[in-house]
């Protein structure tokens, strides 16, 4: 495809590159945070993968902002904050504070919230049960 910019993600080629990452990498975010109801260890990929996801948001705010749901977000933070509560000795034997750790990712949230849009729990329900499918068929 022509480059129709100077920008790295001047091209469709390579804005549909961004894309597939970004789609991975919200697959990750959300097959971690399902992870995150019954894990009971002080270990978890979820950050990464969340860190990634914000700093991906962060190359493109405009490519991303309608993929990006507030309600699911909001039920990442839920899950990750519960998962915290829970393991809070276990963290704090890895000498990390529980509240700091929630304090550091609540930034994260917040920038992807921020990015996010709005739309009714029904629609990217879909989205997250199809991606999950697709992790437990192993085609990621």
């Amino acid at each position: 495809m022509p480059i129709h910019s100077a920008n790295p993600l001047g091209s469709d080629d390579a804005s549909f590159e961004y894309g597939v990452c970004f789609c991975i990498l919200r697959k990750r975010v959300r097959y971690w945070a399902e992870t995150l109801v019954d894990l009971d260890s002080s270990e978890t990929n979820f950050l990464g993968a969340l860190v990634a996801l914000r700093a991906l948001c962060d190359q493109a705010p405009r490519s991303t902002k309608q993929h990006l749901v507030k309600g699911e977000i909001e039920e990442w933070k839920s899950r990750f904050d519960a998962w915290v509560d829970r393991c809070a000795k276990k963290i704090k034997k890895n000498k990390v504070d529980p509240e700091e750790l929630k304090r550091l990712a609540d930034a994260e949230f917040s920038v992807l919230h921020e990015a996010g849009v709005s739309k009714p729990r029904t629609l990217w329900l879909a989205g997250v049960k199809k991606d999950l499918a697709s992790i437990e068929g192993g085609r990621i």
